[in-house]
């Protein structure tokens, strides 16, 4: 079953709709955002992001992913690594999704993205081992676990390893 979809470039000055998913403490645990409690908190968070993905031009997004009807799922993108070509990709979909083909059908519209630019060499994700859904995701999606990071995620002090997953 396909979802419709769309992916559009996120912008940085609507705080209220990514507060849904970063005011989300267990949605958060696995992942590189931070919970944020309050939409102030996610404003600063949206101007750190701008300041991020402006400095370069050769990342793919950050996307908003939106439902037909314009409703906000969730984010996705890559970001661009060190050598050309490179690129770690990444997404974070409204809890509420989760089970709905939602991160299957943004994350596929975005590698068909990255694959049509001509310019990607290499992609891989990163993955907190604890989070298992999140490994047999990419797994579906035809992502091969090729290493193991020690310590290498950290969230409310607590350090956990990674998974690294290249395609």
């Amino acid at each position: 079953m396909s979802m419709e979809l769309s992916l559009e470039k996120l912008k940085f000055d609507n705080p209220e709709e990514v507060h849904g998913l970063w005011s989300d403490e267990e949605a958060t645990l696995f992942t590189n955002f931070p919970f944020l409690p309050t939409v102030e908190d996610c404003q600063l968070r949206l101007t750190k992001m701008s300041h991020f993905y402006g400095k370069r031009s050769d990342h793919f997004g950050p996307f908003s992913v939106r439902s037909p009807d314009g409703s906000f799922l969730g984010l996705t993108g890559a970001d661009a690594g060190e050598g050309k070509g490179e690129f770690e990709i990444w997404y974070f979909i409204h809890r509420r999704m989760w089970g709905k083909k939602v991160a299957t059908t943004a994350v596929s519209s975005l590698l068909n993205l990255m694959e049509a630019s001509g310019r990607v060499d290499s992609i891989s994700a990163r993955v907190v081992i604890d989070n298992k859904a999140s490994w047999r995701f990419l797994e579906g999606l035809g992502f091969n676990r090729v290493s193991t990071l020690p310590n290498s995620h950290e969230k409310n002090g607590v350090l956990r390893d990674c998974y690294v997953y290249r395609r």
